[in-house]
This record gives C-alpha cells, sequence and structure tokens, in this order.
C-alpha cells in the first residue's frame, strides 16, 4: 500500500508500471483507488461506522473512466463521507437502492396488483389503464420515489377531453396505491417512518368535487383540486 494525492498523474504512472494494490489519498481519509494485475483502475472509500472497534468497511465508487475520473471519484468521497458523519452507512443505502430498484418498481406492483384484481370488468380496466397511461410514465420508477410530479405527468399526457378516462385511472392508481401501502411487511423494512408515502397529488379540475381523500390516511397521502 502506497500514499499519495490521488491525481490523473497519479493514476496513470500506476497504470503504467502495471503494480497491483491500493494508492490511498492523503487528503481525503479512506480515499483510495485500486489496481489490478491487469491495470483496471476502481476508486473506493474504506471507512467505519462508529469507534475504532466498528469493523472496516469498503464501498467501491466506480471504475476509473468515464463518469469516474480522479476528480469525480474525489468529490463523491467527499459526499460519502457527509453521510457517514450524519450516520448513513453507504453501503446500506447503496443495497437499499437496489432492492428498491427491483423489489419496490411500479411495474412490478402493478403486475401484482392487476392479477388480485376480481371481476373481469375492472380487471380490465385496470390492465387497459395501466398499460396505456401509467406504466410508460411510471415504468421502473421505485414506490417510495413517486411525487406529486409524477403522478401529474400521468395526467398532463392524456387528452383534456377524456374527463371519463381520467377518472377512471385515477380510480385505478387510488386502488393500487392503497394496496401497495397495505403490503406493509414489503415497504415497513425500508425505514422505521412511513414518511416517504407522504405526498400530494393535485387532481386537476376535470373531477367536479372540491376535495378527494386517497383512503389511505394512514399513509398520509393525500389527494386535493386546485
Amino acid at each position: 500500500m502506497t500514499s499519495g494525492k490521488i491525481t490523473k498523474r497519479t493514476i496513470d504512472a500506476l497504470i503504467s508500471i502495471n503494480e497491483q494494490g491500493f494508492l490511498w489519498d492523503q487528503v481525503i481519509k479512506g480515499f483510495g483507488a485500486k489496481i489490478t494485475k491487469s491495470g483496471a483502475v476502481s476508486y473506493v472509500l474504506q471507512f467505519r461506522m462508529g469507534g475504532r472497534e466498528a469493523r472496516t468497511k469498503r464501498y467501491t465508487i466506480g471504475s476509473h473512466g468515464s463518469p469516474w475520473t480522479p476528480t469525480t471519484a474525489r468529490d463523491e468521497a467527499l459526499r460519502l463521507t457527509v453521510l457517514i458523519a450524519q450516520g448513513i452507512d453507504p453501503v446500506e443505502a447503496e443495497l437499499q437502492r437496489r432492492r428498491e430498484a427491483v423489489d419496490l418498481a411500479f411495474n412490478n406492483y402493478a403486475d401484482s396488483f392487476e392479477k388480485s384484481c376480481n371481476g373481469k370488468g375492472w380487471r380490465t380496466l385496470v390492465s387497459r389503464s395501466l398499460r396505456i397511461h401509467v406504466k410508460p410514465v411510471l415504468g421502473k420508477k421505485a414506490l417510495t420515489k413517486i411525487t406529486r410530479v409524477d403522478i401529474v405527468a400521468v395526467f398532463d399526457r392524456m387528452p383534456v377531453t377524456q374527463i371519463a378516462n381520467k377518472r377512471n385511472v385515477f380510480a385505478v392508481l387510488r386502488r393500487l396505491f392503497r394496496w401497495a401501502v397495505s403490503r406493509v411487511s414489503v415497504v415497513i423494512t425500508f425505514g422505521p417512518k412511513f414518511n416517504f408515502w407522504e405526498r400530494r397529488v393535485l387532481a386537476s379540475s376535470w373531477f367536479d368535487f372540491t376535495r378527494l381523500t386517497c383512503g389511505i390516511a394512514s399513509a398520509g397521502f393525500r389527494v386535493c383540486c386546485v
């Protein structure tokens, strides 16, 4: 192991001598560059969550090359260092992000919701609404990342004359999110709070009533007209 400031010059020098090992930055504690026998370089951050008794962890920022250069990797290491100081484990955060991307992808939940629907007419309406209007907008986005802007975008792409159709899509989304929130065993694992369900969704004037609720007050999901 060697130490020195991680720059383009030092990385190029390490690649040229084809020496396996680590170069640890002298400025940012734990920030390093890993060099393999083949000359491949990746940027890492080594850290502990807690005192000296805590286990050392190593987070891989990324491989050398676009977008990771010594400069961008250094900036990312600084960002991660701030998170660690706040008690956030970047390794666990990355695992959570990947799980959200797969387990909580809207498409996956939408398919499961459709299969759970009873009645041929209702299931047909759900399938059509999701396939034509909702999935093209929300797609693989994790449920925990869906915001007011995303929901509004679903309705904005629908023709303004399709008032009844918009009501149908709204009804489908309302039932879907209520169903998703009921699956507490899946959602609750991402934190002690349900605050990521606390969203406000603006319903346009095509609704002929002044205020709506999704029926999932326990999750804090509200819908209101403007």
